[in-house]
């Protein structure tokens, strides 16, 4: 639905940035570690090794983020605390390379690690490995934010599969693999999102005969990530479920998604009826991808319907405007 291309990181508070870095219990939010759990590893392993604030508090930087998140992850997978604090700083990009003086992505490694993510992933699905692919994801995972996943290591990497594709240098089959791996990751983080009462609501979902999916599935993670509830519908939605969804969730506001101008044509007829048969019943429409590029308004009704044009980022600060 939107463009691949544009890495988006959470930028750090200004409070965080003015007082040096993270306190525990922010660092415990980001990483889903306890408290104390943090600082026996601190104590016992030497991960992380905090800075101290003038009254002595504990203060996070970004690579202490990134190493308690891949740490987490290790033990996860069974290790013991020890083996996992141990092999996360073997793996840790240098320190020179995640500086502290880089406040705007807090749990990010420096791109020539993004980067070695990205190669790595791509040879996993040039060897239709789906098993490497879903390694490589849960290493970057336990490192970066989704956001920072997605526009650092997963677009760019897709957008090389099909570019070497189109000039016939690999078949369709590992940005296939890679686009399933990924699809079944996005769909799981958003399936475990906590669904708020009284949150905004949205259907999210592709245009009747569109087949393409992630980048609408990562939108509908951000949404839900960003307070709203939200009914993911999947691609190539026919009009008659598109219109059966918004009669039993009544959301306030519909996301439609097409690649292709064929897509966008049906996708404006279907919101165009939907808006008549529901009337009052009828929620805000939103619409994006390339291929709306060049579209006008589906409606007489202007305020009933809104471009989101094809960047992940813009589209959820448009939406997030209706709150």
């Amino acid at each position: 639905m939107y463009r691949y291309t544009g890495a988006m990181t959470t930028p750090l508070p200004d409070e965080y940035g003015a007082a040096g870095g993270y306190p525990i219990g922010m660092v415990a939010t980001l990483t889903g570690l306890p408290v104390d759990v943090i600082r026996v590893w601190e104590r016992r392993y030497g991960l992380p090794q905090p800075a101290r604030s003038v009254g002595g508090h504990r203060l996070y930087r970004p690579r202490d983020v990134a190493l308690l998140r891949r740490a987490g992850a290790l033990r996860a997978q069974g290790l013991t605390a020890a083996r996992a604090c141990a092999q996360a700083l073997a793996e840790a990009v240098p320190s020179t390379a995640v500086s502290d003086e880089e406040p705007a992505a807090p749990n990010a490694p420096a791109p020539p690690a993004t980067a070695r993510f990205g190669a790595r992933l791509y040879d996993a699905a040039v060897a239709l490995d789906a098993a490497a692919a879903r390694s490589v994801l849960d290493e970057v995972g336990a490192l970066l934010d989704v956001q920072t996943l997605w526009g650092a290591v997963l677009a760019p990497t897709l957008d090389q599969l099909g570019t070497d594709w189109a000039r016939g240098m690999i078949t369709p089959a590992p940005e296939h693999l890679l686009s399933s791996v990924i699809s079944g990751r996005l769909a799981g983080l958003l399936e475990a999102l906590p669904r708020l009462p009284h949150a905004p609501s949205a259907v999210v979902g592709g245009a009747p005969g569109e087949r393409h999916e992630l980048a609408v599935l990562m939108l509908a993670l951000l949404l839900g990530r960003a307070g709203w509830t939200v009914t993911y519908l999947g691609a190539d939605t026919p009009p008659e479920a598109w219109e059966a969804a918004l009669r039993i969730v009544r959301p306030r506001v519909a996301v439609v998604s097409a690649t292709l101008p064929e897509h966008a044509a049906s996708a404006l007829t279907m919101m165009r009826r939907a808006s008549h048969r529901l009337g009052r019943r009828a929620p805000r429409f939103a619409y994006g991808g390339p291929g709306f590029a060049g579209t006008s308004t589906p409606g007489e009704d202007t305020s009933s319907f809104l471009a989101l044009g094809e960047d992940l980022d813009e589209a959820v600060r448009r939406l997030t405007f209706l709150t």
